[in-house]
């Protein structure tokens, strides 16, 4: 196996390996193979997430404030997941495994949670559930821009994904797609003042 990303630091132990889709728990048909593939992504995620090296500069991709941009931190969190996810994306092809669509869509949410976490502690943003959904949209949205650049984008996934996600966000029902996307913010430290409004809609 070639040096890299998976022989990044191990992370701190937390509640990450969840089940890839919990809201749908009852009837779920998540098979053993997908469930092992979403904690291997998001494992692999994590240990790049919490590597010495990589921490400072995704904190500073989310701060987003290189004098260029207007130092949007929602567009600093989407863009800094896309770089996480294709990295350890590129990783896995590497080693000839592919990711499917679901794991990414799943695995890129609980990473982006994770990286919103660690931008509050490190004092960037405090980012709310609007935020969160608008960053995940903004990051979905640039990985398919990027891959079908490459000339990588997995068939039509991603695209259902998207439609999916955005018929969801209009009926009410994000939470049963990406279970825990409210919790986060309900549990998230609250700013003492609320976010400034965003420009453009």
């Amino acid at each position: 196996m070639p040096p890299g990303l998976l022989n990044a630091q191990q992370p701190p132990a937390g509640p990450q390996q969840q089940a890839l889709a919990p809201a749908q728990e009852e009837g779920s048909n998540v098979t053993p193979e997908e469930q092992q593939e979403y904690n291997s992504f998001v494992s692999n995620g994590m240990k790049v997430l919490y590597d010495p090296k990589a921490l400072p500069q995704i904190i500073e991709s989310i701060r987003n404030d290189d004098g260029e941009s207007d130092g949007n931190p929602v567009e600093g969190l989407a863009n800094a997941l896309v770089m996480l996810v294709m990295r350890v994306e590129d990783s896995a092809l590497e080693q000839g495994q592919k990711i499917s669509g679901d794991v990414l869509l799943h695995g890129g949410t609980e990473l982006l949670e994770q990286m919103a976490d660690l931008a509050q502690q490190a004092g960037v943003h405090d980012f709310d559930e609007s935020e969160i959904e608008t960053a995940l949209y903004l990051a979905l949205d640039t990985y398919r821009v990027t891959r079908q650049q490459q000339g990588k984008l997995p068939e039509d996934e991603l695209k259902a994904d998207m439609q999916q996600l955005v018929q969801a966000d209009q009926a009410g029902n994000l939470e049963e797609i990406i279970p825990g996307i409210g919790e986060y913010a309900k549990n998230a430290p609250k700013p003492d003042q609320p976010p400034p409004t965003q420009r453009g809609g």
